[in-house]
């Protein structure tokens, strides 16, 4: 029994209607790819490709200036925190030189000049800045306490909004002096 071929039937494998591009109505183009249909494939993934470059460059334009401010304001966390331990460390080398004995207690520019030593590596530094404030008290029955106060001007690199540019640090430190007079000991040392 003969059955008959319908038009648009593959004629091999005798199925049901095969929908063909218009390149393979000719039974030697079967398997080909309608020239009309990769151009529009191939127009398609470009338009998508074209629109995602300029998605990406609208994208980092808003986004760019907020990571800058984060790496601004990581970088200036650091710079305050450097300059507070600096202070810290500085004062607390002030008194420390201070109450080594009585006559060092006496030795007021000795004493900000221990401190400022320390402060030379904080960015900032300057000759006024930072300030260093002596003071010696007398607590009676001979013995003596000292105390040293640093206070430093900081500066952040960028205006922050809401925020103040500058922050005055300060740091004091309080010790007792040691009742050593450093003339007696070196005349007992003589003895």
């Amino acid at each position: 029994m003969n059955i008959p071929i319908l038009p648009g039937c593959d004629a091999q494998r005798r199925d049901f209607p095969v929908y063909r591009t218009r390149a393979a109505a000719h039974p030697s183009a079967i398997g080909r790819t309608d020239h009309l249909t990769r151009h529009r494939m191939l127009s398609a993934i470009a338009r998508f490709a074209t629109a995602g470059r300029g998605t990406a460059a609208i994208e980092t334009a808003v986004v760019l200036p907020f990571l800058m401010l984060l790496a601004l304001g990581t970088a200036d966390l650091g710079r305050f925190f450097h300059a507070q331990i600096a202070i810290a460390t500085s004062a607390r080398n002030g008194a420390q030189y201070g109450s080594s004995s009585v006559n060092a207690s006496l030795d007021t520019a000795g004493i900000q000049q221990v401190a400022q030593a320390e402060m030379q590596s904080v960015n900032g530094f300057s000759s006024s800045n930072p300030t260093v404030t002596v003071s010696r008290m007398d607590e009676g029955g001979g013995q003596f306490s000292i105390r040293v106060t640093v206070q430093f001007r900081f500066f952040s690199l960028i205006k922050y909004p809401g925020l103040p540019q500058s922050l005055t640090l300060t740091r004091t430190v309080h010790m007792r002096v040691l009742p050593i007079n450093i003339q007696d000991d070196e005349e007992d040392e003589d003895a």
